[in-house]
């Protein structure tokens, strides 16, 4: 995946609100699969699960794996439009479409709360403007439609954290717990005081929740060092000293 982009919008229902998460990246070639965790805070019955805004991509939502749940998206014709080709179009499940892997027919009319993986395949790719195939990169989105957070969803986090290091000062290990309200692109880094990026600890799409990531600071000069945590638009940083 060689870009990834998480947008959030918000928007309400009597008695309920919806948020909408759509990630967006590219594979480097043809038949690709991408997997995407996500999660739902509580049981919903409005939920959708779409790659329609893929246009020219033939996508397939090829299993949504959840507590007590396994779906598989449903890629009729109709459903998403492919002007390039009708027959090899984006994808959507909802209740109404897909299939229920565990139980057979249909999906369930509502998802539970927990935590979600999405595997989606990324087939082949068109120009939308000379409708000619690509050989990569292929562009594709998925949006996830699913009920917002609420009181009593549990012990997830209510917001987007990056905790103090422990130990600090450290040598030459030291550990950084940070969390996510939500699945989102995220990357944790480290940096010396001229700027100069030392460590990648993490860096891509994770799932809401705690995480723990380990700096190793063996290769690296006794002195002071910045973590910082990039997500949903929001920067947070910690000092670290290393003492050898």
């Amino acid at each position: 995946m060689r870009s990834l982009l998480l947008l959030v919008l918000m928007s309400g229902t009597a008695g309920n609100a919806l948020a909408q998460y759509c990630v967006q990246g590219t594979v480097p070639a043809p038949f690709q699969i991408v997997t995407v965790p996500f999660t739902v805070w509580e049981e919903c019955c409005d939920w959708q699960i779409s790659t329609c805004g893929s246009g020219t991509v033939d996508t397939i939502i090829g299993s949504v794996l959840g507590p007590g749940i396994e779906l598989e998206g449903s890629n009729n014709p109709g459903l998403c439009v492919n002007p390039c080709s009708p027959s090899a179009q984006p994808d959507l499940v909802d209740a109404d479409h897909g299939t229920n892997m565990l139980e057979g027919g249909t999906p369930p009319e509502c998802l539970p709360a927990g935590e979600y993986t999405l595997q989606l395949a990324v087939r082949w790719g068109w120009d939308p403007a000379s409708c000619s195939l690509l050989t990569g990169p292929i562009p594709w989105e998925v949006c996830i439609t699913t009920c917002d957070r609420s009181a009593g969803t549990g012990d997830l986090p209510a917001a987007l954290e990056l905790g103090e290091a422990y130990p600090n000062p450290f040598n030459p290990v030291t550990t950084l717990d940070w969390s996510l309200a939500r699945t989102a692109g995220a990357r944790l880094a480290v940096y010396d005081l001229t700027g100069r990026e030392v460590a990648v600890l993490a860096d891509g799409l994770h799932a809401a929740g705690a995480h723990s990531s380990r700096f190793d600071g063996a290769n690296l000069a006794s002195g002071v060092y910045i973590a910082t945590l990039e997500a949903e638009g929001r920067t947070f940083s910690r000092k670290l000293v290393l003492l050898k």
